[in-house]
């Protein structure tokens, strides 16, 4: 066989760009006709099983959601964080005595002895929002679980321990005056009635039922007991 012949014979074999266009490689056409035969490869039967568990795990929190059932732990840390910052507010009204001479003694002890009646205030009040504090941390572990109305009553009941801080201020620096003592009174039976109504609905709506009629009668016999220790001590 001559070069010649052999030739003719390779470019006879050759493949034409005739024969490649009918195809349209790479073409978004192509693509689009592809993706359903890709999509076929997933398995109905896995997929389905799937959904199905997700559904299994998803509905029973949007149930609760739904139903007004919250999570407490939430409700707990955000309530132990504002007692926190209570308790820490109130000794920031403890200043430090500014001496005219720094190494006077006198004038430091004198100083000191006019601070007595804050640094009584102070223990007082540190005392009472730690109570407060136990029987709120006590009162929680007897709910079931928490709803949008005792997270309100719960926060109500905050903000009247957030604003302890200022009575206690202000009974500390005019310790002789009745009207700083009676406002200081004033706010303790306040924040005392706001836990009552949070006792109340927690009793009445969300208590174990393991629970039931064995703590009701104690709990609320103690915060009334408190309530009339403040009244009293009020001038």
């Amino acid at each position: 066989m001559t070069t010649t012949s052999i030739l003719l014979n390779a470019n006879a074999e050759r493949p034409t760009a005739a024969k490649f266009s009918p195809a349209k490689i790479g073409s978004v056409r192509n693509c689009k006709r592809v993706t359903p035969d890709i999509s076929q490869l997933i398995s109905r039967r896995r997929l389905s099983g799937c959904w199905r568990r997700l559904e299994i795990k998803v509905t029973p929190l949007l149930k609760r959601f739904a139903q007004g059932e919250l999570q407490l732990n939430r409700i707990e840390g955000f309530s132990d964080g504002v007692f926190a910052i209570v308790v820490t507010l109130l000794v920031l009204e403890l200043k430090v005595p500014i001496l005219h001479d720094r190494g006077n003694a006198s004038e430091l002890g004198r100083q000191l002895v006019d601070l007595l009646p804050k640094f009584l205030s102070w223990l007082i009040s540190f005392v009472i929002v730690c109570k407060f504090w136990l029987n709120h941390h006590h009162l929680l572990t007897f709910a079931r679980h928490a709803t949008y109305g005792m997270i309100w009553l719960n926060s109500i009941f905050l903000m009247g321990q957030a604003f302890i801080p200022f009575p206690i201020a202000l009974m500390g620096e005019y310790p002789l005056n009745a009207l700083a003592v009676s406002l200081f009174g004033v706010v303790m039976a306040m924040n005392t009635l706001l836990f009552i109504a949070l006792q109340s609905y927690i009793m009445r709506n969300l208590i174990k039922p393991e629970m039931v009629g064995a703590v009701v009668p104690h709990l609320t016999r103690k915060s009334f007991v408190g309530l009339v220790s403040i009244w009293s001590v009020s001038p």
